[in-house]
């Protein structure tokens, strides 16, 4: 089987439906299941597998209705007022309640190598 069509198979690979592809000595599964599994499962097969969180790699593709624009913070805040403020702190919480799981990931694993966050 191609190398190709390995990857586009793991995109589909469900565990229990669609066994996980072995392609360059990693094994791939589809990474929609983040929210329907927990991510640390995968990342504890990896460590009874004896692999360190150093050597654990994870790409995430999240899929968001739109990306997330933060506006420059403007350093004169001479004409800057409470409503100003207000709507600073508006974004920055929605941010975080949008990313909170990944935050999660990223401060319970804080040493495996989440190399692609799209």
């Amino acid at each position: 089987m191609s190398e190709r069509l390995k990857l586009i198979i793991s995109s589909a690979s469900i565990p229990f439906a669609f066994p996980p592809q072995n392609v360059d000595r990693m094994l791939l599964v589809d990474g929609g299941l983040m929210s329907n599994i927990s991510i640390g499962d995968p990342i504890e097969r990896c460590r009874e597998d004896g692999y360190r969180d150093e050597n654990i790699v994870m790409d995430m593709l999240l899929p968001y209705q739109s990306p997330f624009i933060m506006d420059e913070w403007k350093r004169d805040l001479t004409w800057s007022n409470a409503f100003d403020y207000f709507m600073r702190r508006k974004k920055i919480t929605n941010y975080y309640l949008n990313t909170e799981e990944v935050q999660r990931l990223f401060r319970g694993f804080h040493e495996v190598n989440f190399r692609l966050v799209v």
